[in-house]
């Protein structure tokens, strides 16, 4: 457990700036499609950005599991592919009120 806590204090800076990225270029594509004036060429490239952001944060999450894999047993990560699906599959907060899903 404590080498994977290392992974994560390792990797943990980027994947908040990752995530906040997400975060934001979310916002911002909720707003462009929320706008009075709907401009389909902003809405393209915010939700190009999105899927750069996405990729970014998918990519790291992928260096950080083989990190993580290095540490463990093949026992350990037996029981984390058992949970891993249940993790990344928790149910994701609903749009803000009055606002459209930023998808």
């Amino acid at each position: 457990q404590e080498a994977v806590r290392a992974v994560l204090k390792r990797y943990s800076p980027q994947l908040v700036e990752l995530q906040m990225e997400v975060g934001d270029v979310g916002r911002r594509l909720s707003d462009a499609f929320a706008a009075p004036e709907f401009d389909a060429e902003q809405f393209r490239r915010l939700t190009a950005e999105a899927g750069m952001v996405r990729s970014r944060l998918d990519s790291l999450s992928a260096v950080m599991l083989v990190a993580e894999a290095t540490v463990l047993t093949p026992q350990q990560r037996r029981k984390y592919a058992e949970v891993a699906p249940t993790i990344h599959n928790q149910p994701q907060p609903g749009p803000r009120e009055g606002r459209p899903p930023p998808r």
